[in-house]
């Protein structure tokens, strides 16, 4: 294009005889559009660079509860997608971020998450996610955090820990008028998706009934007894001096969840730190609860105290509700080695 580009200049200083003030102002605009045609080159190089890069990733279908494992980088497993207004721990209770733009929910994708490096890394670090709408338009803003304390609270500044699971958060701020999405997750050099219908609440159900027992190696065994409904939790031992629970709000109850937990690490841990509760009454009132075992002398609870290696306990999960909602239907999470499972009244 340069030569055309000359040749025309030099047909026109012959014919027209420019002076040569003119002539000057004519290499000057030979200049100028030599840079401009450089520069539209530079942008076409730019544009088809990034799109080989988008293209050098190989997509894979993403499954629920289906391993993705990145070496020195991370092990995943997506455990839950839902549409929420607000993302929260697991179990509830604690700190969580609402969606403040108007008109837009939260498209939460939870994953269990073990970092397999040697240094800390921010949830954001991890992976990095967008969703695309039904006309692939992409959607970017997303919120990237982990579950703290107990799974009752969310943090996006915590890092998850070198060789530590978590809960870890990818939620897609997305208009409610999207209602078929594609979420997209760029894990090293791979590109997962899953397809996802806004409303849906995706998960593997994990039903825990009365005498059904929960198994991990070299965490614990826990099974559960059963639940009740009491004003007034009282230990196994009542002789003598003892302690217990008083649910003193007036109108208010104790749901209790009755455990056995045997403790099959080599360290002591509290009872909190195996097992958390959280209960939905109606499918809309939702309760947190908190866990305590039985002393060793059974005259009393304790939250702090620790369950020995190989020890056997009695737990305890102890929600306070209204008394109205005693006759409601209602359904228990409960959280057990970073898995979901639930009880239903």
């Amino acid at each position: 294009m340069k030569k055309y580009i000359s040749l025309f200049l030099a047909v026109i200083l012959a014919v027209t005889s420019l002076s040569s003030c003119k002539a000057l102002d004519a290499l000057e605009a030979l200049e100028e559009l030599e840079q401009l045609e450089d520069s539209s080159e530079n942008k076409e190089t730019e544009e088809v660079q990034d799109t080989g890069s988008s293209e050098d990733k190989t997509t894979i279908p993403l499954t629920l509860e289906h391993p993705a494992e990145i070496e020195a980088v991370a092990r995943l497993s997506l455990v839950k997608v839902s549409t929420e207004s607000k993302v929260r721990g697991s179990m509830g209770g604690g700190v969580y971020y609402e969606n403040g733009t108007s008109g837009n929910v939260y498209i939460d994708a939870v994953f269990s998450a073990v970092n397999l490096s040697t240094e800390n890394k921010k949830p954001d670090e991890i992976f990095k996610a967008y969703a695309l709408n039904d006309e692939g338009k992409k959607l970017s803003s997303v919120l990237y955090c982990i579950e703290t304390d107990g799974n009752t609270s969310v943090s996006n500044a915590d890092p998850l820990l070198p060789m530590s699971e978590y809960r870890l958060h990818a939620a897609f701020s997305v208009p409610k008028t999207e209602t078929e999405l594609t979420l997209c997750f760029e894990i090293g050099d791979a590109m997962y998706i899953y397809k996802y219908t806004q409303g849906n609440k995706d998960m593997i159900d994990r039903p825990l009934n009365a005498g059904g027992n929960l198994k991990i190696e070299e965490f614990g065994r826990l099974e559960y007894l059963g639940y009740e409904f009491t004003k007034m939790l009282k230990p196994s031992n009542t002789s003598g001096a003892y302690s217990y629970y008083n649910c003193e709000t007036e109108g208010n109850t104790y749901l209790v969840l009755n455990f056995d937990l045997i403790n099959y690490g080599t360290a002591g841990i509290p009872a909190e730190s195996f097992v958390s509760v959280r209960a939905m009454f109606d499918g809309k009132y939702e309760y947190t609860g908190f866990v305590s075992r039985e002393k060793t002398d059974r005259k009393g609870f304790s939250t702090f105290d620790e369950i020995a290696p190989l020890e056997s306990a009695t737990v305890v999960g102890v929600i306070e509700i209204p008394e109205s909602l005693m006759e409601t239907p209602f359904e228990i999470s409960v959280m057990f080695n970073n898995t979901e499972y639930t009880i239903v009244s």
